[in-house]
C-alpha cells in the first residue's frame, strides 16, 4: 500500500504544520517557525523535492497488481472516503483470505484514525496526554497557498511534472 498526495498541497500543508512548531527535530522543519509564508513556502518547496521525487518514482515503478495506491485527499477528505479507502485496502491485501467479519472488525478499529472523527488514534501522545494537531484549517492553507507563485520557476515546473505523473491536475488555483 502506498499513499500519494498532490505535491503542491504537500508543500503548503508541510509549511503550515512545521510553521506552528510541530516536529521541531525533523530536519525539514528547521527554521520554519521563524519564516513567514513569503520565505517559508518557497523554502519548503525546495526542501520537499526529495520527498515528492521519491513518491513519484515509487508510483511509477509499482506493479499495479502488487500495490494499492490510496489518495490522501480521499482518505482525509471525509469519513466516507476514509472508510472506502480502508475497505479497498483490506480487499486488496486480503481478498478472500479472511472473512468479511474480520474485514469489518479491521475497519471498525481503523476508524479511530480518521481525522474527521476527532478521536485519539495514533496522533495521540499518551506520554504527554496531548493530541498532535495534524490538520490545518482552510483559511490557514489558503493563505499559505497564495505564496506558491513565489516558488522558484524551475522548482515549480518540476512540481507540475510530478503532479502530472501522479494524475493530479497541474498547478494550483493560487498559480492562476
Amino acid at each position: 500500500v502506498m499513499t500519494i498526495r498532490d505535491p503542491l498541497e504537500m508543500v503548503v500543508s508541510s509549511y503550515c504544520y512545521h510553521h506552528r512548531g510541530a516536529e521541531p527535530s525533523n530536519s525539514i522543519a528547521q527554521g520554519m517557525v521563524e519564516m513567514g509564508p513569503k520565505e517559508g513556502i518557497p523554502e519548503m518547496a525546495r526542501r520537499m523535492l526529495r520527498t515528492v521525487r521519491g513518491m513519484v518514482a515509487n508510483f511509477q515503478e509499482r506493479k499495479e497488481s502488487e500495490m494499492y495506491v490510496s489518495h490522501f485527499e480521499r482518505m482525509t477528505g471525509s469519513s466516507p472516503g476514509f472508510n472506502q479507502t480502508v475497505q479497498e485496502m483490506l480487499d486488496f491485501l486480503f481478498g478472500d483470505e479472511v472473512s468479511d467479519d474480520f474485514k469489518r472488525r479491521a475497519l471498525d478499529a481503523a476508524v479511530h484514525e480518521d481525522l474527521n472523527r476527532g478521536e485519539l488514534g495514533y496522533s495521540f501522545d499518551a506520554k504527554q496526554g496531548t493530541k498532535v494537531n495534524h490538520t490545518s484549517d482552510d483559511s490557514e492553507l489558503d493563505a499559505a497557498r497564495s505564496y506558491l507563485p513565489l516558488v522558484d520557476q524551475e522548482v515549480l515546473e518540476e512540481y507540475k511534472e510530478i503532479q502530472k505523473a501522479l494524475g493530479y491536475a497541474v498547478g494550483s488555483p493560487a498559480l492562476k
